[in-house]
């Protein structure tokens, strides 16, 4: 149980430095927000907290992605003979 409780208590420390940290960061940025970009400290908290949605990937046949290397590749040595 003291475990459980030591790790808790380490565990809210790092977060309450990390909070600490994103207040200094706020507080920086603060200086050049204006009425229109302006965010309260818990907005700007959750925009660096929240993930970012994650990417798609761009998938191409095989013979599509041939075709797209030749193409750089012509486009090289087009403009290196010029």
């Amino acid at each position: 149980m003291e475990v459980e409780n030591g790790v808790a208590f380490i565990k809210k420390a790092f977060e309450k430095e990390d909070e600490d940290k994103m207040w200094a960061r706020y507080l920086v940025d603060y200086r050049n927000m204006t009425e229109d970009n302006f965010m309260t400290f818990n907005q700007y908290k959750e925009m660096l907290t929240t993930p970012p949605p994650p990417m798609k990937l761009l998938y191409m046949a095989k013979r599509e992605t041939e075709i797209r290397v030749e193409q750089i590749i012509n486009l090289t040595l087009v403009k290196g003979g010029e």
